[in-house]
C-alpha cells in the first residue's frame, strides 16, 4: 500500500464537495487510469461519530486507486480518531484541508482556509494525523485570506507547518480567499490568481513538494505549467464539467502511455454497470440522480448535448427508471459519430500565463519565525549571561548591553573587550547608541566583522547617564528625522539587517500618533501597530515575564516578543521553554546539572585567560537556579529537566 506503486502525483483532481464523490471517480477511472483522484473533504467529526456506517463515507472501488481522502477539522482528538479509522481503507495519502472558504466550514465551523491563521495548529493537526496513518500525508491551501494575503504571510505558513511537522507537500491553491460571506463559487472568481506566488515558493522551498491549483482549464494549460516547474497540476471544474477531454488525454498526454481506443459508448456501457448495481443495492439512497449527475459534462461542446441533458432530466422523474433505461432512452439525441469517436487532442487554452508569472515573483522569502529575545540590560546581557543562555536555549535572540557608538570608536586597540563573543551565541544582536552620525558610522563598520545577525539601535534607555547626560537613548524619541539618518548610515555600513528599540513615548510625548516605533507596555499601542503598518515589523516588550504570557502575545499576532529580568532572574523556566513552547522543537532533556557542568568550563576558561578581570563575581553572578545565589544551590535544585508548562492563553491582560 502506498503510493509508490503509482505513478506520481503529476496530474490531480481536486477535491470539491458534492462532485468528486464515488460516483464521478468510478467515471474518471474508466478515462484515465493514473490521473490521481481526491475524495470530498469529510469533516473528521463526520468520521468519528459515524463508526457504524464508515463504509457509506470511506469506502471505494479498488480501481480508484491512487486515491487521496481529504479530511478538515480543528480538533486534534478527533483528527486522530478519524485518521485512525479511516486507514484500514488503503487510501495512498492523507490531505488536510486548510482552503476550503465556505461559510459553513471557514465559519461557522472554523476549519479549512480559516487554519492558515494558526500555522502551530495545522502542525500539530499534520502531526497527529502522520502519528496515526502509514501513508504521506499532506496539506491543500490557498495563497491568503481577506487582508492576511502577502507572500511572506504564505511563507510563514509553509515554513512553520513543514519545518513542525512531517509535511512535505502542499496543495496551492493561487487565489486567496475572501471571508466576507461572498459564495464559493464567486471564491474562485473574485480573487485574482496569483501563480507567481506558486512558482517563488518553489524557489525558496527547494525541499518540498508542491503542486498548483487554480483556474487551469487544459491539457495544454497542465504543459505550460509544468515546462516552467510546477511539481504537480491539479484541476478542478475543467475535470468534472468535461472529463473526456480533460480526463482522456491524461494517461497519453501527461504519463506517456499509448493513447486510449475507448469510445463515450463504451464508458457508459460500464459505467452503466456500476450505476445499476449502486441502485440495485443502495434503491432510493443514493438517489439516481447523483448517480447519473457524473455524466452530464460527457458530451461537453458536443452537438445536441443540451437537447440531451434536457431529456436526461425529464426521463429521471420517472419512477423505475435504471440507468440502463435511461440511457436507452436519451442516447438516441447523441449522434453515432460522436459517441463511438475515440479521444482525440483539442488545443485551447492560454500557455502563456505561467511564463508571464514567473517574471513577477516576490522578493525571495527570509524565515520569520515566531521570536523571542532577550533584552539588552546594561551589566547584565554581557558575555556570561549570554553563554549561560545558549545552554539552555539554542533559538532565543540574544541581545548584547548598550555599548555607546563613542566607546567603539575610541577603544579600537581593545576592541574584543566590547565586541567579541562566542560562535554560539548565533543569533545574536548588537545594540548601539549615541547621538553623532560620524560615531555612529564608523562604530558600525568596526563592529561589522564581528559578524553579528542585525544591528539594533537604542531609542528607549531613560539612564541619567544615557538620556540626561548622553542626550541620547529615548531622548531621541523627540528627534525622527535623527533617528532616520542614523538608522540609513548604520545600514549603509554593516550586511545585516537593522532594528530600533524604543518606549511609547517620554514624559508628556507619549499619545499613540507620536509613537512610531517599537514599544513599552501598553499594549493596546503596539496591537494599534500592527494594525497601523502592516509592511512592518515589531517586536513587543515589558512586562511580560512568562512563556504563557509570551504565547498569548504571539497568539495575538504578535511578530517577535523581547522578555527582559525575567529572563535574567529565572533563566532556567524561560529560556528552557522557548525552543519547545515557542518554536516548536521537542523538549530539551537537559538538568541544570548538565548546564552547570558546561558552564563551568567557560567560567575556568574566562579566569585561566583573564586571571582578576573580569572579577570572579561577574562570571559568577548569573545562575540557572531561579533566584538562588550560586554558593547556596542545593543538589536537589541540579537535577529535574524541564517541565513543560501548560500554554495558558491570556488575551485579556495584555490588552
Amino acid at each position: 500500500m502506498g503510493a509508490e506503486r503509482y505513478p506520481p502525483p503529476w496530474f490531480s483532481v481536486a477535491p470539491m464537495m458534492e462532485w468528486t464523490d464515488n460516483h464521478y471517480r468510478t467515471l474518471a477511472r474508466l478515462i484515465s487510469k493514473k490521473a490521481w483522484l481526491y475524495t470530498e473533504m469529510l469533516a473528521a467529526e463526520t468520521i468519528v461519530y459515524q463508526t457504524g456506517n464508515l463504509d457509506r463515507f470511506l469506502a471505494y472501488g479498488p480501481e480508484q486507486h491512487p486515491i487521496v481522502l481529504q479530511i478538515g477539522g480543528n480538533n486534534l482528538e478527533n483528527l486522530a480518531k478519524a485518521t485512525q479509522l479511516a486507514t484500514p481503507y488503503g487510501y495512498d495519502e492523507i490531505n488536510f484541508n486548510c482552503g476550503c472558504p465556505s461559510p459553513r466550514v471557514a465559519g461557522h465551523g472554523c476549519f479549512g482556509v480559516r487554519l492558515m491563521l494558526d500555522p502551530k495548529f495545522v502542525a500539530e493537526a499534520m502531526c497527529v494525523i502522520a502519528a496515526n496513518t502509514n501513508v504521506p500525508v499532506s496539506v491543500k491551501c490557498r495563497i491568503g485570506l481577506d487582508d492576511h494575503d502577502s507572500y511572506n504571510e504564505l511563507c510563514d505558513f509553509i515554513y512553520k507547518v513543514s519545518s513542525q511537522s512531517p509535511t512535505r507537500h502542499f496543495i496551492i491553491h493561487s487565489r486567496k480567499a475572501l471571508l466576507n460571506g461572498i459564495s464559493p463559487a464567486d471564491n474562485r472568481k473574485i480573487p485574482p490568481l496569483k501563480y507567481e506566488y506558486y512558482y517563488a515558493l518553489l524557489r525558496d522551498f527547494p525541499d518540498l513538494q508542491f503542486t498548483i491549483n487554480g483556474g487551469i482549464n487544459s491539457i495544454e494549460e497542465f504543459h505550460a505549467a509544468r515546462m516552467e516547474g510546477a511539481h504537480g497540476v491539479m484541476l478542478g471544474r475543467a475535470a468534472y464539467s468535461n472529463p473526456w477531454q480533460i480526463l482522456g488525454l491524461v494517461d497519453s498526454a501527461v504519463y506517456g502511455a499509448p493513447l486510449r481506443s475507448i469510445t463515450r459508448r463504451q464508458v457508459l456501457e460500464q459505467y452503466q454497470v456500476y450505476g445499476d448495481s449502486v441502485v440495485r443495492m443502495y434503491g432510493s439512497k443514493p438517489n439516481i440522480r447523483d448517480v447519473v449527475k457524473p455524466l452530464l459534462g460527457l458530451f461537453h461542446g458536443e452537438p445536441r448535448n443540451v437537447v440531451w441533458k434536457r431529456k436526461v432530466d425529464a426521463a429521471l422523474l420517472k419512477k423505475g427508471m435504471t440507468i440502463k433505461s435511461l440511457l436507452e432512452e436519451t442516447l438516441g439525441e447523441i449522434p453515432d459519430r460522436v459517441l463511438d469517436a475515440p479521444i482525440t487532442e483539442v488545443h485551447s487554452g492560454s500557455t502563456d500565463t505561467f511564463i508571464k508569472a514567473k517574471s513577477l515573483l516576490p522578493p525571495p522569502y527570509t524565515v520569520n519565525e515566531e521570536e523571542l529575545h532577550v533584552a539588552p540590560m546594561m551589566e547584565w546581557t554581557d558575555n556570561h549571561y549570554r553563554t549561560l543562555a545558549r545552554l539552555i536555549s539554542k533559538k532565543a535572540w540574544l541581545y548584547t548591553e548598550m555599548v555607546a557608538a563613542e566607546t567603539i570608536v575610541y577603544q579600537t586597540g581593545n576592541l574584543d573587550r566590547f565586541l567579541a563573543f562566542g560562535p554560539e551565541q548565533h543569533p545574536i544582536v548588537l545594540q548601539i547608541g549615541g547621538n553623532k552620525l560620524e560615531n555612529l558610522a564608523k562604530a558600525t563598520q568596526m563592529a561589522t566583522p564581528y559578524g553579528y545577525d542585525e544591528i539594533n539601535f537604542n531609542c528607549g534607555c531613560p539612564s541619567p547617564k544615557v538620556a540626561g547626560h548622553g542626550c541620547f537613548g529615548v531622548c531621541l524619541m523627540l528627534d525622527p528625522k535623527f533617528v532616520a539618518e542614523a538608522m540609513s548610515i548604520i545600514a549603509a555600513n554593516t550586511n545585516v539587517p537593522v532594528s530600533v528599540k524604543c518606549r511609547i513615548g517620554v514624559d508628556d510625548h507619549d499619545s499613540y500618533n507620536e509613537l512610531w516605533v517599537i514599544l513599552f507596555t501598553r499594549y493596546e499601542y503596539y496591537y494599534a501597530l500592527l494594525r497601523d503598518f502592516p509592511d512592518l515589523q515589531f517586536t513587543i516588550n515589558g512586562g511580560i515575564s512568562s512563556i504563557e504570557e509570551v504565547n498569548a502575545a504571539l497568539t495575538e499576532g504578535a511578530h517577535g516578543v523581547m522578555v527582559g529580568r525575567a529572563a535574567y532572574n529565572n533563566p532556567w523556566q524561560i529560556l528552557g521553554l522557548v525552543d519547545s513552547a515557542v518554536n516548536g522543537a521537542p523538549l530539551r532533556s537537559i538538568t541544570r546539572r548538565q548546564v552547570f557542568e558546561q558552564y563551568q568550563v567557560y567560567d575556568d576558561l574566562v579566569l585561566g585567560m583573564y586571571g582578576p578581570r573580569p572579577n570572579v563575581r561577574e562570571v559568577v553572578k548569573l545562575n540557572p537556579f531561579s533566584r538562588r545565589r550560586w554558593w547556596k544551590f542545593q543538589t536537589q535544585y541540579l537535577i529535574p529537566p524541564l517541565q513543560k508548562c501548560p500554554l495558558v492563553v491570556l488575551i485579556c491582560s495584555l490588552r
